[in-house]
């Protein structure tokens, strides 16, 4: 990355909304820097209709919003879930924080299907942004029964 571009980003966020997130133990900490970038661009697509292959808000898929979000930062991701679950640190579930990717398999398999990216954390409970094939971009708690069963990695690539 160079300078000028981490100058830029500075600029940018500082026009950013601070997206603030507390743990279980009341600890307070912020989404900032590149997280911060991708977080505001991912909340750009919410509403917007599920398409297999989708990158705009004609249509996106889970890996698109990935895909499109963090290139907004300045970090380029594999296209798909599945290469995508390559990318980056693992990070436990107790560790997740705004930004991370999440990484869900389906119904009678452990291949990965799905990613979001952590939205926010409050109170110990972890929400993240996705591309939901019935309902199209929005916002879920991890811990829900169908995402928790489905739930096989955290990954930071920022």
């Amino acid at each position: 990355m160079s300078s000028n571009s981490s100058t830029q980003q500075q600029e940018a966020s500082d026009e950013l909304p601070t997206m603030t997130t507390t743990q279980a133990t009341g600890q307070s900490y912020n989404a900032a820097g590149k997280a911060k970038t991708a977080l505001k661009t991912a909340w750009t697509f919410k509403g917007v209709k599920y398409k297999i292959g989708g990158t705009t808000k004609k249509g996106m898929d889970c890996s698109g919003l990935m895909l499109v979000s963090w290139q907004s930062a300045n970090i380029q991701l594999p296209r798909t879930s599945q290469q995508q679950a390559k990318t980056g640190k693992y990070v436990p579930f107790g560790s997740l924080k705004p930004g991370d990717l999440v990484f869900f398999s389906g119904p009678g398999s452990n291949y990965i299907k799905h990613v979001g990216m952590i939205s926010k954390v409050e109170n110990g409970r972890k929400y993240f942004i996705h591309a939901s094939t019935s309902k199209g971009v929005r916002e879920d708690e991890i811990s829900e029964l169908y995402w928790k069963k489905y739930y096989k990695l955290g990954r930071r690539v920022h």
